[in-house]
C-alpha cells in the first residue's frame, strides 16, 4: 500500500524515539506530582520514609532521573517535611565530599 514511501530515515527513528522518552518522562513527572500531593498525612510521611531509605542507600544510574522525578514530588507536595529530612543528609553528603 505505501510502497512508494521509503523507510524512515536513522535520525528521524531516533528524534522520534527520543520525542517518546522525552513525553514518557513528562508524564511520570506529572503522575508522581500527583500522586504525592493526594496522599493523607500518615501514607505520605511512609512515602517520604521509604523513598528516602532508598535514596540514601541505593545507587541506580539508570533510574537517576525517575528518582528525581520521585524526590521532586515529594518535596514538591509537603515541602516543609520533605525539606526536613533530605537537606540534613544532602548537607553531610556535599561537606564530607568537599573535604
Amino acid at each position: 500500500v505505501c510502497s512508494h514511501h521509503s523507510a524512515p530515515a536513522k535520525s528521524s527513528q531516533k528524534t522520534a524515539t527520543a520525542q517518546i522518552e522525552a513525553n514518557f518522562s513528562q508524564s511520570l513527572r506529572d503522575l508522581c506530582l500527583v500522586f504525592f500531593a493526594q496522599l493523607s498525612p500518615d501514607i505520605y510521611a511512609e512515602c517520604l520514609d521509604r523513598v528516602f531509605r532508598y535514596v540514601t542507600s541505593s545507587l541506580v544510574m539508570k533510574a537517576m532521573k525517575p528518582i528525581g522525578y520521585m524526590c521532586e514530588a515529594l518535596v514538591t507536595a509537603q515541602p516543609q517535611i520533605a525539606l526536613k529530612r533530605f537537606i540534613p543528609f544532602l548537607t553531610d553528603r556535599i561537606s564530607s565530599s568537599i573535604r
